[in-house]
Order: structure tokens, then C-alpha cells, then sequence
């Protein structure tokens, strides 16, 4: 049977299991090793977050077997909670890359779930862990391009499924299997398991609720469950993207095209094309929040004397994530609420009020006396967003941010970025990425932190991954 005539699960299972150790470009593996600190950086950033603290506590009451620690903070619990936990604090202050084309935020779960199984499993050397995360963000990213999306145009239907959550099940699963050492059918079983379980929906980046950084956690827990499940003997569908009710069919109408699953694996890989983030929000308004950066930034700019704002948005799928309703986006009572943090990071209106009024939008930005701040709400009243739909697919993202301010006396200002920094095409230095390490994990102290760095730069020569995650459990 050739591999055309497999389910391209299992031709994506056996190339997982059996790349090589060490196989990875020597660019590769350095792109992996920085996303990798970033990873680690928007976690211990998020140690004491809202939703972080009570899903900690909750895992840390169902006790179970300690085989695996918990970032940021004492104790151990089973592998499955312990990626539960390190995944959503990865996500929930939207501080990890994306896979912009893909529309996926694969490296927060791929992570968490290779340093969970690494953890049951003390002979795992820093290579075997960098090499399997590099092949699940490389898989979850493809496998999230494979569905055919239009974004928007007349046939445009609105995204109801995330894509971060199934393919962090999916192609987490396999970075679970290969560090647990599964192969042949057992391995196939354990990718079968991972789609039994694949959910997840945008709902809650609707509401802007704390379930959008829950979702990243889940994902990986199923995905180190998956393998469990598999390693028991539970087996597992073989045509769990293809087949009559697979993947494809179930979640995407069957519209899909294998090539961008197929082409050139193993020899190129999506980790070189993620987008590391400078700003603390969904990255379908990095672009606007850059332009309005560079408005902020143009000579004699005033903030009291604007009169208008205009953000102009380029696909109904943008609209739906970041504008709808905009009731709900442009209100100061639930932007001061208990949902408030988690809301304004998916609240076009407020990404672009923040950044002109404070020249961006990081952490501090979503603090409670900045989402009160007056100057924020008074410039959120004059926002327009301005709906510009075209048909588009997946191959046009990132969408270009043009935002225009009309200010007193008859000036107008407009700026169009098309590539925010930390783009591949508009990359962070290295230097950029420790520093944004360095303010994340601040809490640890210089020392620990720099320790953190040096470890994680140097994985692939690690010994023992231990020699990594002895740094990064335990209180600050």
C-alpha cells in the first residue's frame, strides 16, 4: 500500500515516529529552541493569572500519581493535569506564538506536553525533546492549513471550530507517543485515541471568558491521554482524518487539500514560520496595533485633539473574533468586569484605544486601572471599525492593520503595516526574545532566569531534560 493510498494520519503518525534524532536543520533547531524559551516565558508570566490559580488548585486537589511538576510553582501531579495546567498558562495571557497562515497556536501545547512526558521518563535527553517538539508544532500547523477556509466574501461561513485546540490533540498526541517511545500500531492507536477525543470551539474568544485558556490546557491533556489510553491497550481508528466520518469530514465539510499536510515533510518545517508576539493579545490585530503604534509615533501627534478613529478590517472571520458584537467589545462595564482582562484581548475597539493612548498593548496594558483608565475609554467612544470584507483564504494572512485618525483642525493621519514584529518576515532579534523572556519570567530572579536561558539556548546538547525543568518547577 503506498502512502497516497493511507489516511494521511497515519503517513503524518509514521513520519513523527520516525524522523530521525538530530534530523532537523541546524536553522530549525535553533528557531525551536527560542519559541520554546518564549513558550516558557509566557507561562511564567501567567504563574498567578486568572483561571492559572483555580485550575492549579483544582488539579492539585484530585492528587493522583506525581509524575510531573507544574511551572512556576511546587508539587507534582499526573502527566495529563501537569500539561492541563502548563498549556493554559502558556495561553492565557496570549503572550505564545502563533501560525499565523494556520490560524493555530501549536507551540503552547506541544511544550507542555513534551515536558510532561519527559518528566515521567528521566533517561529523556534534551535533543529527543527538542526534535519532538519541533516535528508536532511542524505537524499541528500543517494539519491546521489542510481544511479550505474562506475567511471572507460571499462564500464565507463563520469559523465555529478552533483549530488550536483539535490540532494541539491531534499533533500533540504524537509528540506524547514518540517521547514515550511508542512505535508501530501502538503508535497508530495512540493518533486514532487523539481524534476520538478532538473539540473545542470559539465560543468563548466570542465572550472573551477564561475557557479560552482553559481550551489550550485541555488539548494537551488529551494529548499525553491519548498516548496513555494507547500505551494501556485501548486501540484507536486508523482513518482518523480521512475516513467516512473522519477529521476532514466531521469538523470541515469535507473541504479540504492534503497538499499543505504533504508537501516537503520532513524537510521543511512550519516552526520557522511562526510569529513570535510583541503585544499580549489575539494576533488578528497585531498588524492594527502596530499602525496605530506608528500613528502615536508621527510628529505633533495629540491624543486630545482626536476627533475619529477608523480601524479597517479586511475579513468577516476577523470581524466575528475580534468586533462581534461590538456591544460587547466597546463596553466599559464589561471591560472593568470580572471577564474584563480575557476581553479586551480579543476586543479590536480596545487593542487599538490602548495603543494609541499608551503606545502598545502588554501586560500592564490589561490591568484593571487601565481598562478603567478614562483616556482609554473616552478615545474607545470615538473607535470606528470600518468593515472592508474580500474573499480571502488562509494564504493571505496576515491581514494588513490600516487605521486612520482624523484629529481637530482638519488633520488626518493613516498608517498601513502589513508584517508586525516578530513576524518571520519582520523577525525579533535573539536579543529581543531573551528580553522578552526576561521580563516574563522576572519573578524568579536574574539568576534563575539566566539559568533558564542557558539551559533552554543549550538544549540540544542537555543530557537530561531535568537538568531544564529543575529550573522551571518550583516557586519564585
Amino acid at each position: 500500500m503506498t502512502d497516497r493510498e493511507r489516511d494521511v494520519g497515519e503517513v503524518l503518525t509514521d513520519h513523527v515516529l520516525g524522523f530521525p534524532l538530530g534530523g532537523l536543520p541546524v536553522a530549525t533547531a535553533s528557531r525551536t529552541k527560542l519559541v520554546i524559551l518564549d513558550t516558557l516565558g509566557a507561562a511564567l508570566a501567567a504563574v498567578e493569572a486568572d483561571g492559572v490559580r483555580q485550575l492549579r488548585g483544582l488539579v492539585r486537589r484530585w492528587g493522583g500519581a506525581e509524575e510531573a511538576g507544574l511551572i512556576g510553582a511546587a508539587g507534582r501531579v499526573p502527566a495529563p493535569n501537569a500539561a492541563l495546567v502548563n498549556a493554559t498558562m502558556a495561553r492565557a495571557l496570549e503572550l505564545d506564538d502563533v501560525h499565523e497562515v494556520g490560524l493555530t497556536h501549536a507551540t503552547a501545547t506541544m511544550v507542555p506536553v513534551a515536558l510532561a512526558v519527559a518528566d515521567s521518563r528521566p533517561e529523556t535527553t534534551g535533543q529527543e525533546l527538542l526534535t519532538a517538539v519541533a516535528l508536532g508544532i511542524d505537524a499541528g500547523c500543517r494539519l491546521s492549513m489542510t481544511p479550505i477556509t474562506d475567511l471572507g466574501g460571499a462564500s464565507y461561513v463563520p469559523r465555529s471550530m478552533s483549530r488550536t485546540y483539535q490540532t494541539g490533540v491531534l499533533g500533540g498526541s504524537l509528540v506524547a507517543a514518540r517521547l514515550a517511545g511508542l512505535t508501530g500500531d501502538v503508535a497508530h492507536d495512540v493518533f486514532g485515541n487523539a481524534y476520538s477525543q478532538c473539540f473545542g470551539n470559539l465560543q468563548g474568544m466570542a465572550e472573551g471568558v477564561l475557557s479560552v485558556r482553559v481550551g489550550q490546557g485541555v488539548s494537551a491533556q488529551l494529548a499525553v491521554q491519548a498516548m496513555e489510553l494507547a500505551a494501556a491497550g485501548i486501540s484507536g481508528g486508523r482513518q482518523s482524518l480521512e475516513g467516512r466520518y473522519g477529521w476532514f469530514q466531521a469538523f470541515w465539510g469535507g473541504r479540504y487539500d492534503t497538499k499543505p499536510l504533504l508537501d516537503e515533510l520532513g524537510e521543511r518545517f512550519e516552526v520557522d514560520n511562526v510569529s513570535i508576539k510583541p503585544y499580549a493579545c489575539c494576533k488578528y490585530g497585531h498588524t492594527a496595533i502596530a499602525a496605530a503604534v506608528a500613528i502615536r509615533g508621527e510628529e505633533g501627534f495629540d491624543l486630545d485633539a482626536i476627533e475619529r478613529v477608523r480601524v479597517h478590517v479586511f475579513s468577516a472571520d476577523c470581524w466575528d473574533m475580534l468586533c462581534e458584537p461590538l456591544s460587547l467589545k466597546t463596553s466599559p462595564e464589561a471591560l472593568a468586569g470580572p471577564n474584563g482582562w480575557s476581553l479586551a484581548q480579543f476586543s479590536f475597539p480596545y487593542m487599538v484605544a490602548c495603543a494609541l493612548v499608551r503606545g502598545g498593548l502588554t501586560i500592564t496594558d490589561l490591568a484593571d486601572e487601565v481598562r478603567t483608565d478614562q483616556r482609554v475609554l473616552d478615545l474607545l467612544s470615538k473607535v470606528e471599525m470600518v468593515m472592508e470584507d474580500t474573499t480571502r483564504g488562509l494564504a493571505e494572512l496576515p491581514e494588513p492593520g490600516h487605521v486612520e485618525v482624523d484629529v481637530a483642525g482638519g488633520r488626518h493621519i493613516e498608517a498601513t503595516v502589513r508584517r508586525a514584529i516578530g513576524h518571520p518576515e519582520r523577525p525579533m532579534t535573539v536579543d529581543d526574545q531573551i528580553e522578552k523572556f526576561q521580563w516574563c519570567a522576572a519573578a524568579l530572579g536574574a539568576d534563575r532566569v539566566a539559568a533558564i536561558i542557558d539551559a533552554t539556548l543549550q538544549l540540544d546538547s542537555l543530557p537530561r531534560v531535568s537538568e531544564l525543568t529543575e529550573l522551571l518547577y518550583g516557586a519564585a
